[in-house]
């Protein structure tokens, strides 16, 4: 049954604050829209949709969303295993018809594994921007071959992985016979009648405008692609979106099946995450989150199942905080009204987990990953003392310890894999786990920002000032006698 509509005083004061909070912070636009009592309550947008030609952003304008796509696909999912009789444990390779790289121990990653990001994939992303050459594999088994590798047991580990989502559309599209954008289509755009929604690299949908994206300068960023679409490239108003969290909610289109409640369950270890939503419970009641970030956008949809209150905003600036920032701000105001206490939605920080311990065993290790076709030459060393070099031949650089969720050896390091002089590739990173082959896992390209290695974020829509990809490559590397 659905909650009550909030009081209208209450939307006069999100709306209120919101607008105020974009005049302080001044990205191009910025589009907030909240939902109760099954419906769609408010919807307003202030500033640009695009800036150079002066086009105002309104309640119509369609976002690209960044990886609020992901509870879209989850939910995508949840109606496969119900019309496809399809187990959410059921192993990957039962239905993609081959099997990931795999150098964990354990079984095959599960549906439900990917969904939770604890498949053991790991972190990837990379775009292909319109100006510049290179698309996406037309076939994802390339894709898969060429870039995953499963590096902790699943169902232990959550590491978020957006080419995860990338395996989840595959599965969508051989399931189904159709792509993840026709499917999420036909089953949840067209049933929640969520009229703007498209999903893919440049805007198709019917709404009358779209905005544009821009650098943290100011910069406009062209159209890009990506290999996990169900992960990153859906679009829409603010209005849909708290349409498809309405969907969701005790009494809404999709609230009360198993599939989509089953969802809404946390792990019983690590981070409060579902089948892609965070969960948390600020003033005793359940709270679904999913934040997007990408170049040229942030996004945020907040949920609130059993109160019906869902609230959705996007900007369309890289990585912008108002986008967090405006959707609690809101939610607070709707769960305080609705519980008759001051209720803070903000979760609390994540827990940055254990502080990296050294390896303990000293050694030379050398191995050749194929970088996009090309063998490097790749040597690791670990001291008596504990120190990791990375590098080829004199060129060994000292590398920085990641936390290890898993893994045996997990660093990064300031030092170009390919060779070039190249600062979108300037860093490696290397994820690990001893065989009996040595150390397997996966090597990662990336620049200093994405290695975590530079504070300041390298994007803005200029050449060479992008966000950065990070992509990964299986790699094997074997010991070498003293």
């Amino acid at each position: 049954m659905h909650e009550a509509a909030v009081p209208a005083g209450v939307v006069t004061q999100i709306l209120a604050e919101a607008e105020a909070e974009f005049e302080a912070i001044a990205p191009p636009s910025l589009s907030l829209a909240i939902g109760a009592g099954g419906t769609v309550v408010a919807e307003r947008a202030w500033g640009y949709s695009d800036v150079d030609r002066r086009v105002a952003a309104t309640a119509a304008t369609a976002y690209l969303l960044a990886s609020v796509t992901k509870p879209m696909t989850a939910t995508g999912i949840a109606l496969l295993s119900i019309k496809h009789g399809v187990s959410l444990h059921d192993p990957i390779s039962s239905l993609l018809g081959y099997r990931l790289r795999q150098v964990s121990t354990g079984p095959e990653p599960t549906l439900a594994d990917v969904l939770g990001h604890r498949a053991g994939i790991g972190r990837y992303c990379r775009f292909f921007y319109e100006d510049e050459p290179g698309r996406p594999a037309a076939d994802f088994s390339i894709t898969a071959k060429d870039h995953i590798v499963v590096t902790t047991p699943p169902g232990e580990y959550y590491e978020y992985s957006n080419l995860g989502y990338g395996v989840l559309d595959e599965v969508i599209a051989v399931v189904s016979g159709m792509s993840t954008g026709d499917f999420i289509q036909r089953e949840i755009f067209d049933v929640v009648e969520m009229r703007s929604a498209s999903i893919g690299p440049r805007y198709t949908g019917t709404a009358p405008t779209h905005a544009e994206r821009y650098g943290k300068d100011g910069t406009p960023y062209p159209a890009y692609d990506v290999e996990h679409r169900g992960a990153s490239l859906a679009w829409g108003t603010t209005g849909d979106v708290v349409r498809f969290g309405l969907a969701h909610c005790v009494g809404g289109i999709f609230g009360d099946l198993e599939e989509i409640r089953l969802q809404q369950v946390p792990s019983s270890s690590g981070p409060q995450v579902g089948h892609s939503w965070r969960i948390s419970s600020p003033g005793g009641v359940p709270l679904l989150r999913h934040s997007g970030g990408m170049g040229g956008v942030a996004s945020m949809i907040l949920v609130c199942p059993t109160k019906g209150f869902v609230v959705a905003t996007a900007v369309n600036a890289s990585y912008s905080t108002l986008a967090r920032q405006a959707a609690f701000s809101a939610m607070s105001h709707l769960l305080s009204s609705a519980t008759g206490q001051d209720v803070d939605a903000l979760p609390p920080e994540d827990d940055p987990g254990p502080t990296p311990s050294a390896p303990q065993q000293p050694g030379r290790w050398i191995g050749e990953p194929v970088i996009e076709g090309k063998h490097c030459a790749l040597e690791v060393q670990i001291t008596s003392a504990g120190e990791v070099l990375v590098g080829r031949g004199s060129d060994l650089r000292p590398a920085v310890l990641r936390p290890l969720d898993g893994h045996d050896v997990r660093l990064a390091v300031n030092w170009n894999l390919s060779g070039t002089d190249d600062r979108a590739t300037n860093a490696t990173c290397l994820d690990l786990v001893v065989t009996a082959k040595g150390y397997e896992g996966r090597v990662a390209r990336t620049d200093l920002a994405g290695a975590g290695l530079s504070e300041t974020a390298i994007d803005g829509g200029q050449k060479g000032r992008r966000e950065a990809s990070y992509v990964t490559y299986p790699i094997v590397l074997t010991a070498v006698e003293p």
